[in-house]
């Protein structure tokens, strides 16, 4: 019945037969796109790729490309599936359940018709014949009307359709994208029930959902048939539309070499934004798939630089300016056979010479201390001097001091041996604060002070102790 809505129930053996008629010819440049690719490799990273990565670029090379006829009809069938998806999400949310199948077809049937009056009421100003009496599921088995729907809109007609409807005519083309999702996931002789059962009342200005609903009882499993058959196409149309263009990824990861991350990981993060593509793109704006998704591609494999590139994590504002820093660099370069300067950075930049110094510090690169040195099990750690710490001679010459304190502790009284003994840790090894060592006692930090002070003083009168002005609290 319906030429358009038919090809959803087209066998398997017809995808078969369509995917060999993509002919020897596309598959052997398939082939040398890949090879071409290797060898882009090859010159970028200035050695050979590794088994996998050659194993990988040759495997990508068997999914042959896609005409733009193909990649339309494609992109219609996961663009049906994704609405469905959503569909089901919304009403979720609204209704707090899970809708049944019968709430669902309501919904998208009525949306349907209401779009599609709108349509009708343009007649032949469209160039479609759209009589007033021709059953919806006429119009929508019609093969012009399906054209005119499933194609980007003409200029001409989104102007007619913001006469009619008061719309502006960017919004009118979205409007008819609609209608096109919507009428392909009712099944055509779903479409008879309603207006067999309905009749006038299915073109009221405000269509009653509920009575709708009752007009389709007892088609739930045409209803479901119908829906699985058309998340199967998606599925399948999406994995198509994906394999198809991993030679894109490849493409675009690439221009990222040597930032942080290897060819593979920066792939796999580039495939996450070709599948966001496939989700989001909208076929009836007329661009073609591969300028769509170059974008998500290229936002997927810059955030996986900003996230995963660097030891210390620097935000993605951040590393959007140091890019903008990178290409000023290398211009200037060119321009004058030498590093530019602060200053000249800044004034190409329109930056503060301040700003660009911050930046110079934050694009240099941390090394682990953990990174092996040599043949051995040394490290970077091993080599590194620790000023923190005391060399043998301190160390020994600390612990002849404190030996000397303690034994000159004995010639003070006890109140002024505590609060020394708490300050410089003899008790337990750990030295205290002022504040903390007037907790303990339940003094003031001053008076903690003086009475520092004046035990001090003491012991260095005793004679005692000569090495006593060497004694510190850590």
């Amino acid at each position: 019945m319906v030429e358009r809505q038919d090809s959803l129930i087209r066998t398997e053996s017809d995808s078969n037969e369509e995917w060999s008629l993509l002919g020897t010819n596309r598959r052997r440049r398939s082939n040398e796109g890949s090879m071409d690719l290797l060898k882009a490799y090859e010159r970028e990273l200035g050695d050979e790729p590794t088994d996998t990565v050659r194993e990988y670029l040759r495997s990508i090379g068997q999914h042959a490309l896609l005409t733009a006829p193909e990649e339309l009809e494609l992109g219609l069938d996961v663009e049906r599936w994704m609405l469905l998806k959503e569909t089901r999400k919304q009403m979720t949310a609204e209704l707090e359940r899970e809708p049944t199948t019968i709430e669902v077809a309501a919904t998208l049937i009525a949306a349907t018709v209401r779009e599609l009056l709108l349509l009708r009421t343009l007649g032949g100003e469209t160039g479609l014949e759209l009589p007033n009496e021709a059953p919806i599921s006429v119009l929508l088995g019609d093969p012009d009307v399906r054209e005119v729907l499933d194609k980007p809109p003409t200029d001409t007609l989104k102007e007619l359709l913001a006469g009619v409807s008061g719309d502006t005519p960017d919004e009118s083309g979205p409007r008819l994208a609609a209608l096109s999702r919507t009428s392909s996931l009712i099944p055509p002789d779903v479409f008879q029930v309603v207006e067999r059962t309905l009749g006038a009342e299915l073109y009221a200005d405000l269509l009653d959902v509920a009575a709708v609903e009752t007009s389709i009882e007892g088609r739930d499993r045409r209803i479901e048939q119908w829906w699985a058959l058309i998340t199967d196409r998606g599925q399948s149309a999406s994995e198509r539309l994906t394999n198809s263009n991993l030679r894109l990824v490849v493409s675009v990861a690439r221009r990222y070499l040597r930032r942080g991350l290897p060819l593979l990981d920066l792939v796999q993060e580039g495939n996450l934004g070709l599948m966001r593509a496939v989700e989001k793109y909208d076929p009836h704006r007329g661009f073609k798939f591969s300028t769509y998704a170059t974008w998500w591609i290229r936002q997927a494999v810059t955030r996986a630089l900003a996230d995963q590139g660097r030891t210390i994590r620097l935000p993605v504002h951040v590393v959007e300016r140091l890019q903008q820093l990178n290409t000023a660099e290398r211009h200037l370069m060119r321009d004058r056979d030498r590093d530019p300067t602060t200053e000249e950075l800044a004034a190409e930049l329109e930056w503060t010479p301040e700003q660009v110094e911050t930046l110079m510090r934050q694009r240099q690169h941390t090394i682990s201390l953990g990174t092996p040195v040599g043949e051995e099990e040394s490290t970077l750690e091993d080599f590194i001097q620790d000023t923190s710490g005391r060399t043998p001679d301190e160390v020994a010459m600390r612990l002849l001091t404190r030996e000397d304190v303690i034994e000159a502790l004995d010639d003070i009284p006890p109140r002024l041996r505590m609060v020394l003994a708490l300050r410089f840790g003899f008790i337990d090894d750990r030295p205290r604060t002022l504040e903390e060592v007037g907790r303990e006692l339940g003094v003031t930090r001053e008076r903690v002070r003086q009475l520092e002070k004046q035990a001090l003083t003491l012991l260095r009168s005793s004679g005692k102790l000569p090495k006593i002005e060497e004694m510190e609290p850590d």
